[in-house]
């Protein structure tokens, strides 16, 4: 879960600068981003530029992150000032100093996909949760607790019939005390 500094961090960072471009790279895409050459937006001089070059030189996004799925790489590049430098992090897993998060390859399930995603982790290196993953541990913790709550009150209920057991035998026990009383006495008088 981001803190609120974090959050704010991370939407100025990401959503209104576009700071993290994530490209799943088809073979058109790699041609286009990551080639030499490649079709892409013409500039006001009629120069050819490839998204890459959009990026990088005009609206200088500060990270770009390509996902090549086929090849299973993820590569990252951090703008410098000039231009974007490939950065190698370890573990697969860049920090964001702007935001205090990491960004790392992820592998798994989203959007009802299986593949290799970007995805925040925290500043400690536990991943963020998607919306429907906090959704899935808020379902599974109210569950957990209709659980724990339905275990007390069935605690409560056997404790009860318990009680009423122990009172039951105790009220058994006396009648047939009472009753060996009075059969003694009987005796008793009959001698």
């Amino acid at each position: 879960m981001l803190t609120v500094q974090q959050f704010q961090r991370a939407a100025a960072l990401l959503c209104a600068c576009e700071c993290l471009r994530r490209e799943a790279l088809s073979p058109q895409t790699r041609r286009n981003d990551l080639a030499e050459y490649g079709r892409g937006a013409w500039s006001e001089d009629r120069k050819l530029l490839r998204k890459w070059d959009i990026y990088e030189s005009v609206l200088k996004v500060p990270y770009y992150v390509t996902i090549d799925e086929r090849r299973e790489v993820v590569r990252w590049f951090r703008h410098d000032g000039a231009r974007y430098v490939e950065e190698r992090p370890a573990g697969e897993r860049l920090w964001v100093g702007e935001a205090g998060l990491f960004v790392g390859a992820w592998r798994g399930w989203y959007e009802r996909r299986h593949g290799l995603w970007v995805r925040f982790y925290d500043g400690q290196g536990a991943l963020i949760p998607t919306k429907a993953e906090r959704e899935a541990l808020e379902r599974e913790a109210k569950e957990r607790e209709r659980q724990a709550k339905e275990a007390a009150l069935q605690a409560v209920e056997q404790e009860r019939a318990a009680k009423e057991q122990e009172r039951a035998a105790k009220e058994a026990a006396l009648q047939e005390l009472e009753r060996l009383k009075a059969k003694l006495r009987d005796l008793n008088r009959a001698d």
